[in-house]
């Protein structure tokens, strides 16, 4: 994070739905990470969006179990 904004972290199913969100709040400059527990949720592909105020930032992370 470059400086200081809003954050927020999502996980979405392939089909564009919400499965969980894992960060939402004022962050500082800085880094972070996440850890998902993804117990719970069927194998698949899924997508994590960061957002912050000036753009954001889409991963795709394949789960298998």
């Amino acid at each position: 994070v470059p400086n200081q904004n809003r954050v927020t972290v999502t996980v979405h199913d392939i089909l564009g739905r919400k499965v969980e969100t894992l960060v939402d709040t004022e962050k500082q400059p800085g880094r972070y990470s996440v850890q998902w527990s993804t117990e719970g949720v069927s194998s698949g592909v899924y997508f994590v969006e960061m957002n912050a105020s000036k753009g954001y930032i889409t991963r795709r992370v394949i789960v298998t179990k």
